[in-house]
């Protein structure tokens, strides 16, 4: 069963998106119901690019084990949807002839990514999408969820991403990790801003 987890941000991060949210509604006269939406579909945009792809076969590591028949026993870890992960074992005359194994491709390659970008095509554009199968794509759907209330005082939207390996899958390193997930979220929102208040002024 999915482990439930929350992302904790810096909240000078949460500050500087809050500022973005309102600067969109008072620069552009949108509603603040629009830009809080704007906003997460920001951050859910930085969560998509803040997660891995990964390669094309799973890891095959060589046991030392042999059979009697001169092949080798290889291990590989394998993850299903949003199953538990499991290793598995593979006998072949090498690492090469185990790499070509069906069970070592992974199938659902880009799940991950996918589905931070279901709940993000819910709350505006939808590009930026990783080429996945349908079924990969169908998974994704399944585990990535947005919840929408933009009705009173209190406006609010959840992003989820059910799947047990969401964390791990994040980049571990470099400038789009989960940690600033946020202050890119704010920055990406500032630039679109800057983009369409000097079009609204080059129309004036």
């Amino acid at each position: 069963m999915p482990v439930a987890t929350t992302i904790q941000f810096p909240q000078a991060d949460v500050d500087a998106l809050m500022r973005q949210i309102h600067r969109n509604s008072n620069s552009l006269g949108k509603s603040l119901g629009s830009s809080v939406k704007f906003a997460a579909w920001s951050v859910a945009d930085a969560l998509r690019v803040a997660t891995k792809i990964s390669n094309k076969n799973r890891s095959v590591e060589d046991s030392g084990e042999r059979r009697k028949k001169g092949l080798k026993k290889f291990i590989i870890e394998r993850f299903h949807g949003d199953k538990p992960m499991r290793k598995l074992d593979v006998y072949a005359k090498n690492k090469s002839e185990a790499t070509e194994k069906t069970v070592v491709k992974i199938r659902n390659r880009g799940l991950a990514q996918k589905a931070w970008h279901w709940p993000q095509s819910k709350l505006g554009s939808s590009r930026g999408s990783p080429k996945v199968s349908n079924n990969t794509s169908r998974i994704a759907a399944n585990n990535g969820s947005t919840e929408i209330h933009l009705e009173g005082q209190n406006l609010w939207i959840s992003i989820t991403n059910k799947l047990n390996y969401a964390n791990d899958a994040f980049r571990s390193g470099g400038a789009q990790t989960v940690e600033n997930t946020m202050a890119r979220a704010a920055t990406r929102m500032a630039h679109m801003i800057d983009s369409k208040i000097a079009k609204k002024m080059s129309l004036a």
